[in-house]
């Protein structure tokens, strides 16, 4: 066995060295004992370091079980180190691959997962989470090292939770197809380098502030439901829901990786995060097909958590599988209601990015609530059995008309529910808040900015193995409550969101977004479910429960691959105002820029630049109704006064009714014999003016043309007529011809004399009153109406 000597004085003097920022203790110059296998000498203590870094490096690995001796300047005995002290001594570390790392070293050095203890196994055979853990720890000592993954599959049954910053590498994605193995088309293949979330995944993390806001929009009625399980579109809710204002609690749920908003500036690239499918690379069951009674895979919530760490690069990574949650979740709100010092989530960049679950990515940011009493310790806001308030995790609460800015902040002390509503009671100073208020359960920190997805990123539903949507009522137990959208946000300074990739829609529901503003949605959909894509948006502003953000609204658009893309709750184009100025964010647009092919939405509402409406249509409630010129009446002009830049727009020639069966159509020429059409049906003969309509659902031979009505009408004082009199007085009706029918009427009673019309000439119909009752009666002055029935 070999062993090296070292005076003590220079090891303290590396030591101070090594823990010198800017080199200022020199060891060139100086000379220091050494022996090495009995041979003694003096170095330089320049040269020291080679020792360190190069002699013991090649040394160690006879070393392991050995020690140093270190020795006094005369070279008398003065202790034995083991290398493991040694590297303590020098602030140093050795990992279990014999690599040696001083201080500095590792600062600019890598920690390969073979270095780490526990006996990492990359075949996926064996746990890896020791491994992981050291590493994890490495990273949150704040050091800077680069955690590298090899190619391989670890699994671990914990999570991993990053404090500082870090950049941890693997060797790359593989390819993720939600589609399951029944469906034929089911080829995910295994990623280079994954990290297989296996067991039951221990549900350690709470958020403070987050509900499922079912008072303000973020819980809407399903209106095509034929699963079982699909009675409600629903936000996440992180709150324990009670049947009252007692026993509040958070909802704990389990995460992969963890990135605190201590990590801000790290950076993840080159693997997969996946719950255990089974076998050695978790895949089994995402690529054979399965029973529906057949167990999910492994039991996560959520693959990937981004808390308020800012400036973050997600990089050619995975978060996908069977997770209970989502995929991805993006916290616009440190978890801890205490940890208020982060202004905002910003300029988080996802590149080639893909996730997938119940909810592949989902971005929440603080509840919003609307005052709607205040007492003289007490406000109120309406009840909502998983509402976020609580003083016994925190005690403050914001308050502000829905601008970015506050208007201020109190306590309150304990709540209750008095009749349909939540009261917060003991607030502090309630006079200052007003009805009408946002109520929010955070008061600092918290939104988004610049936080993008771009280049090939994709976000998936998730689906049974069985072939099923994951809330169909034929998985039984296995199946989840109810619908997950592929894509989420919702929360307080929601804005600049930028997504630019392609959304797979399992589970119906494209997007669900709630109080977004400022942001841009464009992706491809390609949407795979037994129903057509959905979008939820927010709810309309005239809605007092609707609680919206200031900062102007945001673009859709899809390029529809099913054409089909379906609006469930409406698309609301109005600057997204609440108790503020007009917004100038997009001063002229209106915020509906490009839809689906094909895509259906309930209610559509236009406006003009100052916010007034310009056009409404309404399906559910069968009107439609407008008040100003919405499109240009010719191509590159103006409309409204606005600086818009539209193209003329014509009106499709179909219009379907309130049940989505009868229509409104038109063409040149009868639609005798020739158009078909549902009962109901309008056609309209452009050539002619005539109007039809279709009494039954089949064939099209059986259309009924509508009379077109003229009318006219005159003061008339009829002269007294004995019995055998009559008289005649002509009517003006425009557009009357010889031979129309023609029907008149009086404003008296004719005491049964007999009223009668004919056109006389063009544009002109004599009506005569003629008296057989058999006395003389002499009528007062009236009305004189006719009705002409064009041939």
């Amino acid at each position: 066995m070999s062993t090296i000597v070292i005076a003590g004085e220079a090891i303290e003097a590396l030591r101070i060295d090594e823990l010198s920022s800017d080199n200022s203790s020199d060891l060139s110059g100086v000379s220091f004992p050494v022996m090495r296998d009995g041979q003694t000498g003096r170095t330089d203590g320049g040269a020291i370091k080679d020792y360190v870094r190069e002699e013991m490096i090649d040394l160690v690995p006879e070393l392991q079980a050995g020690s140093i001796a270190v020795t006094n300047e005369d070279g008398t005995s003065r202790e034995e180190k083991t290398l493991a002290e040694l590297g303590d001594i020098l602030g140093a570390a050795v990992w279990t691959s014999g690599q040696y790392r001083t201080l500095r070293a590792r600062g600019r050095d890598t920690y390969c997962i073979l270095d780490a203890p526990g006996n990492p196994d990359p075949t996926g055979g064996n746990l890896s989470t020791t491994a992981l853990q050291a590493m994890t720890a490495e990273a949150n000592a704040g050091k800077g090292v680069k955690l590298d993954l090899l190619y391989g599959n670890y699994r671990i049954d914990t999570g991993l939770k990053f404090t500082k910053p870090v950049e941890i590498v693997g060797r790359g994605r593989g390819y993720w197809h939600p589609k399951p193995p029944s469906a034929g088309d089911g080829v995910s293949s295994e990623a280079p380098t994954q990290i297989i979330l296996t067991g039951t995944g221990p549900k350690a993390y709470t958020v403070h502030g987050i509900s499922s806001m079912l008072v303000s929009g973020g819980v809407v009625t399903n209106p095509s439901a034929s699963l079982g399980n699909d009675s409600a579109y629903r936000l996440s809710s992180f709150e324990t829901a009670v049947a009252t204002a007692a026993g509040r609690s958070r909802k704990a749920f389990s995460a992969g990786l963890w990135f605190a908003p201590g990590a801000a500036g790290s950076r993840l690239s080159g693997l997969r995060i996946i719950p255990d499918g089974g076998g050695v690379n978790g895949l089994d069951k995402y690529i054979t097909a399965g029973l529906a009674t057949d167990a999910w895979a492994a039991d996560w919530d959520v693959g990937l958590v981004i808390e308020m760490a800012n400036q973050m690069l997600i990089k050619d990574v995975e978060s996908v599988g069977h997770f209970r949650m989502m995929g991805e979740l993006l916290l616009a709100i440190p978890a801890n209601p205490a940890d208020s010092a982060i202004p905002a989530m910003w300029g988080i960049a996802h590149e080639n990015v893909q996730t997938a679950g119940f909810r592949a990515t989902e971005i929440r940011g603080a509840d919003a609530f609307r005052c709607v009493t205040v007492g003289a310790d007490y406000i109120e806001v309406p009840w909502a059995d998983d509402h976020p308030f609580d003083p016994s995790a925190f005690s403050y609460i914001g308050y502000g008309t829905g601008l970015f800015t506050l208007v201020g902040s109190t306590t309150f002390t304990g709540i209750s529910k008095v009749g349909s509503n939540l009261r917060l009671t003991g607030v502090v100073s309630a006079g200052s808040i007003s009805v009408g208020n946002h109520i929010y359960a955070r008061r600092f920190g918290g939104g988004t900015s610049h936080v993008t997805w771009d280049n090939n990123c994709k976000f998936a539903g998730m689906q049974h193995q069985s072939g099923n949507v994951c809330h169909s009522s034929a998985l039984g137990a296995n199946a989840m409550p109810s619908p997950g959208a592929a894509f989420v946000a919702s929360g307080w300074r929601m804005t600049e969101l930028e997504i630019y990739g392609a959304i797979q829609t399992i589970e119906e529901v494209a997007i669900h977004v709630h109080a977004l503003s400022g942001s841009r949605i464009i992706v491809q959909d390609e949407g795979s479910g037994p129903k057509p894509s959905r979008i939820i948006t927010s709810l309309g502003e005239a809605d007092n429960a609707r609680v919206a953000n200031p900062a102007g609204r945001t673009q859709y658009c899809f390029i529809d691959g099913i054409r089909g893309m379906k609006n469930d709750t409406g698309i609301d184009t109005r600057p997204v105002l609440d108790n503020a100025a007009a917004s100038s964010a997009y001063p002229s647009d209106t915020g509906l820029f490009a839809l689906a092919s094909n895509m259906e939405v309930p209610s559509m509402e236009f406006t003009k630049a100052d916010g007034s409406r310009s056009f409404y249509f309404d399906r559910t409630n069968l009107w439609n109704s407008h008040s100003a010129h919405n499109l240009p009446s010719v191509d590159n002009t103006y409309d409204d006064g606005s600086t818009s830049f539209r193209k003329r727009s014509d009106f499709a020639r179909q219009q379907f009714f309130g049940t989505g069966q009868a229509s409104l159509t038109g063409g040149a020429g009868t639609p005798i014999g020739s158009v078909g059409g549902n009962r109901g049906t309008v056609y309209v003969d452009e050539s002619t003016g005539k109007v039809y309509v279709k009494p039954t659902s089949t064939g099209n031979s059986d259309w009924r043309e509508l009379p077109q009505i003229l009318t006219g009408s005159t003061t008339w004082d009829p002269a007294s007529l004995a019995d055998g009199a009559g008289a005649s007085y002509n009517v003006t009706v425009t557009g009357a011809v010889l031979g129309d029918y023609c029907i008149p009427s009086f404003s008296l009673n004719t005491q049964a004399m007999i009223l009668t019309a004919h056109v006389t000439s063009a544009d002109t119909v004599t009506v005569r009153l003629q008296n057989e009752t058999g006395s003389t009666i002499d009528l007062a002055s009236g009305t004189l109406r006719v009705a002409v029935f064009k041939q």
